[in-house]
């Protein structure tokens, strides 16, 4: 079975059962607790923000489709305060309590710094322990549920508390292959190295990481390699999930774009910040390969960032600066009317998870490669293609080559592209993985009462 299968098939296996009896005796009191009420939790959500994509609009989305069936309580960072309360102005929420919480201002203040935000994150959880266990005083929890930051190497404030614990998604195992560095721009390494680092500290040498693992009643991932990671390190019972996925309204907004008429020319697209672990200096080495066989293609990047100029002055030196165009400045909603007019899809980064714009991008029906991150559902294999060589100049031919069999084969664009639309509707709606998250949550009281 492929690990798309897997992930979309499994179910929670408590890896230290004795036998048949004690999941039976999980099962029906799971089944029990369903029948005769809902569940008071207690969330941590460090990023959580309507309208909003990646880890803020997984918070947001999460709390708001739980609380249709649940109460909540949601510790949040400050710095969400204004959005949320303005967000609750228009549209009042019932069954969520907010509590914000931050510890200090001043050099905090420069949190778009990447490795200040780690550090951030690290003090908020452990300073947000008091927070958590007051309120669990004044409430007494059925559950708690850990929601972003989505990393296995950070710690949840949560793991502390004596409530059974659901963690996740989280993901974080999937770094760029370490041979791939010397490919890399100074900038992208040390970027790279200190989350790597921040990985290998946790993991090896943080009790409260560790602790945040061993004490996960159920424990989310989304990739077998984050599933393999937490399990070395003491997780008891995981579950693959989809680290993202799509509110079923947004699902509907893309649908309703105009979609590329047919033409003479193959449009590729990307989106991104141009960073070197996005990847798109890869990508324009790629598409240097298929302008040299075909005369009809082109190749549309909507984004900036520090490798814009470095990746314009590849185009020019490969002679393909008429035909591989940047694009900057353009809104969210301007790029996807620009992806919607596109008729390949490519995704270049370095890591395993796809990202927020892979989705859009298979909603939008467009077949789509990858360097790395493709989506684990059943059918993955069947949207688009991924490079498989253990070698970077090898992955990048394996994508010219996808290019090229998808800018000839009309026919296939359409059945791959048809795939990936019905990929998102069935596992990556996010409605749809609401009502499994509420049973993970039941399941998870119930394991506690059984052990």
């Amino acid at each position: 079975m492929t690990e798309a299968n897997n992930i979309a098939t499994s179910k929670i296996t408590p890896l230290g059962a004795s036998n048949g009896h004690h999941e039976e005796a999980i099962d029906q009191t799971s089944t029990e607790l369903q029948n005769s009420k809902p569940l008071k939790i207690l969330v941590s959500a460090y990023a959580c923000r309507p309208h909003t994509g990646s880890e803020p609009g997984t918070g947001w989305n999460t709390i708001i489709e739980l609380s249709r069936h649940h109460e909540l309580w949601v510790i949040a960072a400050e710095e969400d305060r204004t959005d949320i309360e303005n967000y609750l102005k228009e549209t009042p929420i019932s069954n969520v309590h907010w509590t914000f919480f931050d510890f200090t201002r001043a050099f905090w203040d420069k949190r778009h710094n990447e490795i200040i935000r780690r550090i951030h994150y690290y003090i908020w959880q452990q300073r947000g322990y008091e927070v958590a266990k007051k309120l669990h005083d004044e409430v007494n929890f059925d559950v708690t549920l850990h929601i972003t930051l989505g990393s296995y190497w950070r710690p949840s404030l949560l793991a502390r508390l004596d409530v059974p614990f659901v963690w996740g998604p989280v993901g974080g195992a999937e770094n760029a292959p370490l041979r791939w560095y010397k490919h890399l721009d100074l900038k992208t390494i040390a970027w790279e190295l200190p989350k790597v680092l921040m990985e290998w500290f946790g993991v090896t040498l943080d009790p409260a990481v560790r602790r945040t693992i061993k004490n996960a009643t159920v424990a989310l991932v989304p990739t077998r390699t984050t599933y393999q990671r937490v399990q070395q390190f003491g997780a008891k019972n995981i579950k693959y999930v989809p680290q993202v996925r799509l509110p079923q309204h947004d699902i509907d907004t893309l649908k309703e774009l105009p979609s590329r008429q047919p033409s003479d020319t193959i449009r590729f697209f990307s989106s991104g910040r141009m960073i070197g672990w996005k990847g798109i200096q890869f990508a324009v080495r790629a598409f240097a390969k298929v302008a040299e066989e075909l005369p009809n293609v082109e190749y549309q990047h909507v984004g900036d960032g520090g490798l814009i100029n470095e990746i314009r002055a590849i185009a020019e030196e490969l002679g393909i600066s008429d035909r591989f165009k940047i694009i900057e400045g353009k809104s969210r909603q301007e790029n996807l009317e620009m992806m919607a007019d596109a008729d390949v899809f490519v995704f270049p980064g370095l890591h395993d998870e796809p990202g927020w714009v892979v989705l859009e991008a298979m909603t939008l029906g467009l077949p789509c490669i990858f360097l790395k991150g493709m989506p684990a559902t059943p059918n993955a294999e069947k949207i688009g293609f991924r490079a498989k060589s253990a070698s970077l100049y090898e992955a990048i031919d394996e994508m010219a080559d996808a290019m090229i069999t998808l800018a000839k084969d009309p026919d296939l664009r359409k059945q791959m592209g048809d795939i990936a639309r019905n990929e998102i509707d069935q596992y990556l709606c996010f409605e749809k993985t609401i009502d499994e998250l509420s049973n993970t949550l039941y399941e998870a009281v119930a394991i506690k009462a059984n052990a």
